[in-house]
């Protein structure tokens, strides 16, 4: 196949097979097009380079591709085959492959060596299928990668080669049949991919691994409880607030982190299910639809930390509940509803290390009709060795300063008055003379004349 400088357009009506051959580069530019028109597939071998630019800004706003011309169009669909690989990049892309011919799909006994697909901020149809089979006598590697890009296919999407390597990066597909996947399969950076209905197959039980990492994973309408996600030696993994919903999983390892979620209505056969508790925040991390408890039958790595607990469901659901402080014998989830809940002499024990963002102010909490800044009597905070850290800005209106600082100066007043004498040069029976009214009005005084500047974790009053 021929370069094809920019913006140029080039049509193929009676196209038999397609690049081959080692060194063999089919090179499209910017705005160009490539249209091959005949009903037979063209051929991805024997160490071809497909490299295609086109000009589209923005892959994953596009809504209609009506309006698009396809840098490359392929009416009858790509075999992958050959024994030496290939190589195809696509950049800023309308890739169409059409239904008059088969599915882009590779050559079982054929295939071999390293096969790369790479797409970045492209939108890619397939007529039919997408499938990478089964090998037979040989051992291919298929390197799959989507990046900021958009994947339809109108039926299968397949990675039934061991040798697959999957990522897709922020990228949204949208699968209209089946889905299987042998290899390992990474969904990454809030990507979405969808499985609108599940079909049976003739390939038998998945055993790949798949990572769903800040991302959503959804299988619709899934009929056949044995295949849908895996049979055997097959895992799914969440994590870092992923989102599965799978009608039905059998016989499979699944790891949950706590920010995650899983919906299903039956975990059946030997499924495992780990509850990885490395980065711990509570909230629901399995959302069933079954009829027994799933208690027992869950594990925790590494094991709950005696600040939190497991509630389970009657339909097998679990929660995780992360308590950060305990007031009069009642653990809380939050500082806020803590501190609520504190009176005269009360004791808040922080059960485990907490960052508080934004701006807090605990003299405007009423507790039990009690409010903070009328207490008498200490509100004590036991730290047990735990750390609080303050990242919000404490604002002036909220920090009452000029009574901080009338506080901090009485007590160093009564408990380091030689210091206090040694940086001002005070006598020792003038400042025992001071009464805490003196002391306060030289502060509103100073203050007010811009001569003192109380300033406290970073807040500075003028």
């Amino acid at each position: 196949l021929p370069l094809i400088h920019d913006h140029h357009t080039l049509t193929v009506c009676n196209q038999d097979h397609g690049a081959g051959g080692d060194d063999i580069v089919s090179s499209l530019g910017v705005g160009a097009s490539l249209n091959i028109l005949s009903t037979s597939r063209i051929s991805i071998s024997y160490g071809c380079k497909f490299i295609i630019e086109g000009d589209i800004t923005d892959a994953k706003s596009v809504t209609d591709t009506a309006s698009l011309t396809p840098s490359l169009f392929v009416n009858g669909g790509a075999s992958i085959t050959g024994g030496s690989g290939a190589s195809f990049t696509a950049k800023n892309a309308y890739i169409k492959f059409g239904k008059e011919g088969s599915n882009v799909s590779s050559k079982n006994n054929v295939a071999n060596g390293t096969f790369d697909f790479s797409f970045e901020n492209s939108v890619i149809e397939a007529g039919l299928d997408i499938y990478f089979a089964v090998p037979a006598n040989v051992n291919p590697t298929f390197n799959f990668n989507l990046k900021d890009s958009v994947l339809t296919t109108e039926r299968y999407l397949k990675f039934m080669a061991p040798g697959c390597n999957t990522v897709i990066d922020n990228s949204n597909v949208n699968i209209c049949s089946s889905f299987m996947n042998d290899g390992k399969l990474e969904i990454k950076n809030n990507s979405n991919v969808t499985v609108n209905s599940y079909v049976n197959s003739s390939h038998g039980d998945m055993t790949g691994e798949v990572t769903v990492d800040n991302s959503k994973f959804t299988i619709k309408n899934s009929s056949n409880i044995n295949k849908v996600i895996g049979k055997g030696t097959g895992k799914i993994i969440l994590k870092n607030k992923a989102v599965a919903n799978v009608d039905y999983i059998t016989d499979m390892a699944i790891t949950v982190d706590t920010t995650s979620k899983l919906c299903s209505k039956v975990i059946d056969g030997t499924s495992t299910i780990t509850i990885d508790t490395t980065n711990l925040k509570g909230g629901l991390v399995l959302d069933l639809s079954e009829s027994s408890s799933r208690e027992g039958k869950v594990a925790f790595e590494p094991a709950l930390p005696s600040y939190a607990e497991a509630i389970y469901g009657a339909d097998g659901d679990v929660t995780i509940k992360s308590y950060v402080a305990e007031v009069e014998g009642t653990r809380y989830t939050d500082l806020t509803s803590a501190f609520k809940a504190v009176k005269e002499n009360s004791v808040v024990n922080i059960l485990r290390d907490e960052t508080i963002t934004g701006t807090w102010d605990c003299r405007s909490y009423n507790g039990n009709q009690f409010n903070h800044a009328t207490f008498s009597v200490p509100v004590t905070i036991n730290g047990n060795n735990h750390t609080l850290k303050f990242t919000g800005t404490i604002k002036d209106d909220i920090l009452p300063q000029t009574e901080i600082t009338y506080q901090l100066l009485k007590y160093l007043l009564q408990n380091y008055p030689e210091n206090i004498c040694d940086r001002y040069n005070f006598k020792k029976e003038e400042i025992e003379e001071i009464s805490d009214e003196e002391i306060m009005k030289c502060l509103i005084k100073g203050i007010r004349q811009a001569t003192i500047f109380p300033m406290i974790c970073g807040s500075a009053y003028k």
